[in-house]
């Protein structure tokens, strides 16, 4: 996988060996960041369930001011750190990683009053984990008032409207992949 544009364009981010994770493809990772535009740059991003960091990368190169990673897989945040090493970001206040299990991760950013503008959600498919996380996530306060909570997830796993706090903005279809965009109800 490589970096789509910004910064870092064109440099490569490797998966976690011996971890079975689905990266997310650049085509994927594209429309991500065309629907988000510019609103990316000086923002606080969070990639939950980060795998090899590949989507917080893109946040970085694309602008934003502040990035966590957290996986709870040693062998993924191996990876993130790595990756981070060779573009010169590892050690960097602005991102940081986090060896948590995501809810816990959630925890300890509301026990820190650290909030973000957007949360990218990729979570194992097919055992409802984005249901689960989007409730908890929107019960928690990490979110600042217009944030984006995204979540990629199999077109078969369907997600509802609502989600506690959050309600469905918009979702694109590719291939077998859905992006599903939350927003924090008026």
């Amino acid at each position: 996988m490589r970096v789509v544009a910004g910064e870092f364009k064109s440099r490569t981010v490797k998966p976690p060996k011996g971890v079975n994770i689905r990266m997310t493809l650049d085509k994927v990772k594209e429309a991500i960041f065309d629907i988000l535009g510019n609103s990316v740059e000086g923002s606080a991003f969070l990639d939950l369930y980060a795998g090899s960091g590949n989507v917080g990368i893109e946040a970085m190169s694309r602008g934003a001011e502040r990035v966590f990673f957290v996986d709870n897989n040693p062998k993924c945040v191996k990876t993130i750190e790595g990756n981070l090493n060779s573009l010169g970001l590892l050690g960097l206040e602005k991102c940081q990683v986090l060896f948590y299990e995501a809810f816990k991760a959630v925890d300890y950013f509301k026990k820190n009053d650290i909030k973000f503008d957007f949360v990218f959600i990729d979570p194992p498919y097919y055992k409802e984990i984005a249901k689960k996380t989007l409730n908890y996530i929107s019960d928690c306060a990490i979110l600042h008032r217009n944030a984006f909570v995204l979540v990629e997830h199999y077109k078969k796993d369907e997600l509802p409207q609502s989600c506690g706090k959050l309600s469905l903005a918009k979702a694109r279809a590719y291939g077998d992949t859905v992006l599903s965009f939350f927003k924090m109800k008026t």
